[in-house]
C-alpha cells in the first residue's frame, strides 16, 4: 500500500490482490528528501491471508496529503501513537475520520478515493492494518452489539468510521502492535503469527467496543457524564501526564480536579475506556519508547520516566512491547 511515499501522492490499492501472493512479503525503507524536510522510516507486511500491516513513522516540515485509490473494499484498523491525521472522501470533502494521538478506531473505506492528511512540523508515528471484508466478517459473530453497525457500514450508510468518537488505545494493544511488528519468524511461521496476532487484537477491541455499546446501538460512552464532569477527567488526564515521571495519589488527583476518588475512578474509565494507572503506564511506555528512539541512554530514559531502577523500567517495558528496551533502534 505504501501511502507515505518521496514522491507520488496517488497510491492505488487493492487488498484482493493479496490472496495471490505465494507467501508474506515485507518492504521496509527509510524516507528522506534533499532539503531535509521529510524524514522517517516506513514497514509493510502482507499476507496471502488479506492482512496488511503497516508501520509509518515520518516527519515533514510541511503538511503533506496522500490519495489513496481503493480498488475493492475492506476494513482499516487504524491506530495512532503520536501526531494526528485526518482521513476525508475525495469525491464529497466529508472528513470520515480524524485521529489523535493513542487513538484508534476502524474504518470500512468503500471503493473509490480516500484522503489522508496531516499537519507539518509534527511526528507522526502510527500503525494500519487492512483487513479483507471476508476475514473480517468471517471472525465477528452475529451476536455482537456492532455487528449490525458493520453491516450499514458495508452496505454504504454514508459513513466510514466505525465509532463517531474514537477510543483510547489500550496498553495490551499497543503491545500487540510492536510484537507483530518485531516478530523474529519468517516465511510460513510469521504468516501463521500475524494472523493470530490479528484475530488477538481484534477480539481485544470487540470487548471494549462492547464496553460502549448496548444490545442495539453504538453509544458514546461520555453521553452518561455531565460538561462538568467530562471536563474534569479531561484535567486529570492533562495533569496525569504532566507529571508522569513523579505520579500524584489517587486521591490527591481526585481533589485537585473538584471530585472523590470514587467517582475519579469510576468517570476516568467511562471517558477514556481505561483506568488512571493503566493510562499512566501507557503515556510513560510511549515516552519511552520515543526517547530511545531519539538516542537516550536506558538509564536516562529511566530515570525520565519515573523509575529508580533500570531492571524496573526494562521489566515494565518488555511487558508493554513484547521485547527490551536494548532492542529498539
Amino acid at each position: 500500500m505504501t501511502p507515505y511515499t518521496d514522491s507520488s501522492k496517488i497510491c492505488r490499492f487493492d487488498i484482493q490482490h493479496l490472496s495471490h501472493l505465494d507467501s508474506i512479503k515485507e518492504t521496509e525503507r527509510n524516507l528522506s528528501d534533499n532539503t531535509g524536510s521529510k524524514k522517517g522510516f516506513v514497514k509493510e507486511v502482507s499476507t496471502p491471508d488479506g492482512i496488511i500491516l503497516g508501520y509509518y513513522n515520518v516527519f515533514s516540515q510541511r503538511n503533506q496529503e496522500i490519495t489513496l485509490c481503493n480498488e475493492t473494499p475492506y476494513f482499516q484498523l487504524s491506530f495512532n501513537i503520536l501526531g494526528s491525521k485526518q482521513y476525508k472522501i475525495k469525491s464529497s470533502g466529508k472528513e470520515a475520520l480524524n485521529l489523535k494521538s493513542l487513538q484508534y478506531n476502524y474504518l470500512h473505506l468503500p471503493k473509490g478515493d480516500m484522503c489522508i492528511e496531516w499537519q507539518g512540523n509534527q511526528k507522526l508515528e502510527s500503525f494500519e492494518l487492512g483487513v479483507t471484508e471476508h476475514f473480517f466478517n468471517h471472525i465477528l459473530p452475529e451476536s455482537h452489539p456492532i455487528h449490525d453497525r458493520i453491516e450499514k457500514l458495508q452496505k454504504g450508510s454514508g459513513d466510514c468510521a466505525l465509532g463517531k468518537n474514537n477510543l483510547p488505545l489500550r496498553t495490551e494493544c499497543t503491545a500487540i502492535l510492536y510484537q507483530m511488528l518485531n516478530c523474529p519468524m519468517t516465511g510460513h511461521l510469521k504468516r501463521l503469527y500475524i494472523h493470530a496476532k490479528t484475530i488477538e487484537l481484534i477480539s481485544l477491541q470487540l470487548r471494549q467496543f462492547e464496553e460502549v455499546c448496548n444490545t442495539h446501538s453504538y453509544k458514546e460512552a461520555d453521553k452518561k457524564l455531565t460538561k462538568e464532569e467530562i471536563e474534569r477527567m479531561y484535567l486529570a488526564k492533562e495533569i496525569v501526564e504532566k507529571n508522569h515521571n513523579q505520579p500524584c495519589r489517587l486521591i490527591d488527583l481526585a481533589h485537585s480536579v473538584g471530585t472523590n476518588d470514587t467517582y475519579l475512578k469510576k468517570h476516568f474509565k467511562i471517558v477514556f475506556g481505561t483506568t488512571v494507572f493503566a493510562h499512566l503506564l501507557q503515556f510513560k511506555m510511549e515516552k519511552a519508547m520515543q526517547f530511545l528512539k531519539d538516542g537516550y541512554s536506558i538509564s536516562d530514559v529511566a530515570g525520565l520516566t519515573g523509575y529508580n531502577r533500570i531492571s524496573h523500567f526494562s521489566r515494565a517495558f518488555k511487558k508493554h512491547f513484547g521485547f527490551p528496551p536494548n532492542k529498539v533502534k
